[in-house]
């Protein structure tokens, strides 16, 4: 999917995906005394793939997203709902913890 990349992290057989829209990788964000660096060690990894997104999706125990793009993806399908977005800098932020 153009314009958000990704990195599949592994811990043993289960897998944390690190996702963010292009334009907010290597950003600082802040929301009062809260800073987060959209690290690019921790995001950039390739440019997403949405087909082995769903091929991966089984053994995903949870998910990191920062952008309008990477968020609305995780949205629309069905894997967070809209009023548990948090915005950092205006910059829309998912964490999903998948059992």
């Amino acid at each position: 999917m153009q314009g958000i990349v990704w990195k599949i992290h592994s811990q043993g057989d289960k897998l944390l995906i690190a996702m963010c829209d292009e334009a907010v990788l290597d950003k600082h964000l802040k929301l009062e005394n809260l800073d987060v660096w959209v690290n690019p060690r921790f995001f950039n990894g390739s440019l997403f793939n949405a087909e082995e997104f769903e091929k991966l999706l089984p053994k995903v125990f949870s998910i990191n997203a920062f952008g309008e793009r990477a968020v609305n993806f995780l949205i629309d399908k069905g894997l967070v709902d809209p009023s548990q977005i948090m915005l950092i800098d205006n910059v829309p932020h998912a964490i999903i913890v998948l059992f």
